[in-house]
């Protein structure tokens, strides 16, 4: 439900507790969200609010979004800078028009956004000219469908940092300088974010498509190409229209899907991507009120990893790593088929295991 223009009062209105409009300015916006959330919950098992005002407390209903920028590159650079500031207040669930709301984007500038939006945690098309894709040409629909599917593929890894972000109250959405706090590069970056803690992604946030990349510290791979790069550093690129940014850190334990036209109530096959640093667990959560999947990797000379959930087939990828000398699967049941696939030329790991509830994996190099 769109909570758009129903926090305004008039300053000199009267409530039933005394106060007047003015007074009751901020707190009313809390109020008159937490209202509506609460219908919905009459109606539906997953209330949600789509508001552009807060106050304190309003991370119980989520969720915001930025109102209306002007439809053009210095408002696209600015909204992402307000969320990322937005962020810090303790709010972790944020979004914004795809290519702004007033005017007309353009082609560049509806892709460039376009492509940022399918990276965060809720994503929307909205404006005051047609937003869809299939109305823009063949070449923007192409651009879009690809970083649509990308979401697609990457919601369960969206649905996990969700899932975080509830507990912690860390943003989906976060700045560099959040996740590395030691760092004075991260510090003082503006123009991009990390996806969760772990996916980085830089915006074009001009039309010439000139973009200055900063790794943080650590290890980073190349989303599109798989190229590894060493971070703190910088790199200055021009990027083709249809290509934005986006990194996959060392560490990272990344759930993707298949992608289809809608989200299923679970993800089967569920695909894992294991970075070569990758220690600690992943959880998604699951619908129906089924037990979150959970997803335990840990590094070293023996990559050990243990995946749970609803009965489901696996697929994991295991990236940059050397051919293994040897591979033991435990389904923890019986008759379920595996198999195994090194690439020499991707330097990855496929390890295929059946349909089974629990699966775990024991790699020796």
């Amino acid at each position: 439900f769109k909570t758009d223009f129903g926090e305004e009062i008039p300053e000199d209105g009267v409530f039933a507790n005394g106060k007047t409009g003015a007074e009751m300015h901020n707190a009313y916006s809390l109020l008159y969200n937490e209202a509506i959330f609460n219908i919905t919950k009459e109606f539906s098992d997953k209330a949600l609010v789509w508001g552009r005002s807060s106050f304190a407390g309003i991370q119980r209903y989520p969720l915001r979004w930025s109102g209306d920028p002007v439809s053009d590159f210095p408002s696209f650079a600015l909204t992402l800078r307000g969320g990322l500031s937005y962020g810090m207040s303790g709010d972790p669930f944020w979004s914004f028009d795809l290519g702004g709301f007033r005017g007309d984007p353009g082609p560049e500038l509806y892709v460039r956004w376009a492509q940022c939006g399918m990276l965060i945690s809720h994503t929307r098309f909205h404006g005051m000219s047609y937003r869809m894709p299939w109305k823009r040409g063949d070449e923007v629909l192409e651009i879009v469908k690809r970083y649509s599917d990308l979401r697609y593929e990457l919601l369960p890894y969206i649905y996990g940092i969700s899932l975080e972000s509830t507990v912690t109250n860390v943003p989906v959405m976060r700045p560099l300088g959040l996740e590395f706090e030691d760092d004075p590069g991260s510090m003082s970056i503006q123009t991009e974010y990390l996806l969760g803690p772990s996916i980085l992604v830089v915006p074009v946030l001009n039309p010439e498509g000139d973009v200055t990349i900063y790794l943080p510290p650590g290890d980073w791979y190349d989303l599109w190409t798989g190229e590894k790069k060493q971070g703190p550093s910088s790199h200055h690129i021009t990027a083709a229209l249809d290509h934005m940014p986006v990194f996959v850190r060392a560490n990272a334990i990344i759930p993707t899907a298949e992608v289809g036209d809608s989200v299923p109530d679970m993800w089967d096959p569920l695909k894992i991507a294991i970075y070569p640093q990758a220690d600690g667990l992943f959880e998604i959560p699951e619908e129906n009120g089924l037990a979150a999947t959970a997803i335990r990797a840990t590094g070293g000379a023996t990559k050990r990893v243990k995946a749970s959930g609803p009965e489901r087939v696996w697929d994991f990828i295991f990236h940059d790593t050397n051919e293994p000398g040897s591979v033991s699967v435990d389904p923890g049941i019986s008759n379920v088929e595996n198999s195994l696939e090194y690439d020499a030329s991707t330097r990855s790991l496929t390890v295929h295991v059946g349909r089974c509830e629990s699966v775990e994996l024991k790699i020796d190099d």
